[in-house]
Parts: C-alpha cells; structure tokens; sequence
C-alpha cells in the first residue's frame, strides 16, 4: 500500500476531511490532495507529525509493505471520547443505585424492631410508673417524656408502614 493510500485512509478512518487534517498539520487542504495522490510526498517532520496525530508509528507510514488496517490505533481524541462515554455510563450507574437505596422500602424486619422498640418503651413506661413511687411533680414531668417519645416513634412507624405498603404496591 503506498503512502498516498495510507494517508487517506487514515484520515477516513478518523472521520477527518482532507481540510479538518491540513487544519490540523498547518498545511493547506491542496498539500494534503498531493499527498493521497501521491504526487508529493511529506517531509520527515511532516511524516512524524501525521504518525503522532493518527497515533501510529512512523515505520507504518513509511514502509510500503506494511499494510493498514488493524495495525491502526484510536486517536486521541477517539480515546478521550470512549472514556467520557465510559465515565457517563458509570455514572449513570451510580445514579441508578443512589435512587434504588433513596426509594428504599423498610423491610419488614425494621418494621418489627420498630415495634419491638416501642413496646419495650411502654413496657418500662409501666413499669416506672406503678413499681417506683415518685413526686406528684416528677411523675407527671415523667409521663409527659414517656408519651412524647412513645408519640415520636409511633409516628415514625406510621410512616414507615405507609412507605412499605405504597412501594409494595408500585
């Protein structure tokens, strides 16, 4: 495969018309036609320049005999462009489990300690208030802890229940 053959197909390769590569060599979009023509043929700097750019080695570009093809590496704007896509997927992913955990339903195990939690408060609650004797004052001041905190967690179980039951269904 000759040089000019190389030259085009690299650069079809990389979604790149003869005047996106002059633009990127410094040339003009005519050198490049001489080029894929073979009617010129680059300078050494200019072959370096086009094996760093299609991310090749020189030798491929140069040696007649070397064939093009598989041989040919993404560039670096094509791997930089993979990654972005690779990196947009993960964190689509990451995303997806967030809300997955964020939507999560109590299971019924938490349910259930819920509950066990809150029978063991009004147990002691009881308990406390008929086996100890107490001040008038500091057993209603007590009650009055007692019921707030019993009145929170049940709230909070009531919801729990409410979130179980409505994501069950869904």
């Amino acid at each position: 495969m000759k040089l000019g053959q190389k030259i085009s197909l690299l650069r079809q390769q990389n979604n790149m018309s003869q005047e996106n590569l002059a633009v990127a060599m410094g040339i003009t979009r005519q050198a490049v036609s001489k080029w894929e023509l073979d009617e010129v043929t680059p300078k050494t700097a200019t072959l370096i320049k086009l094996a760093k750019l299609f991310n090749i080695e020189v030798q491929l570009l140069i040696d007649n005999d070397a064939e093009i093809g598989l041989e040919i590496q993404k560039s670096p704007i094509d791997k930089c462009a993979d990654n972005t896509s690779k990196t947009y997927e993960r964190l689509t992913e990451v995303k997806q489990h967030r809300d997955k955990i964020v939507k999560r339903t109590p299971s019924r195990r938490e349910l259930i300690i819920c509950a066990v939690i809150a029978f063991i408060l009004m147990v002691i609650y009881i308990l406390m208030s008929t086996v100890f004797k107490m001040s008038v004052s500091a057993y209603y001041l007590y009650r009055m802890g007692a019921y707030i905190i019993l009145f929170i967690l049940l709230v909070i179980l009531i919801i729990e229940i409410i979130k179980y039951f409505r994501n069950k269904n869904k």
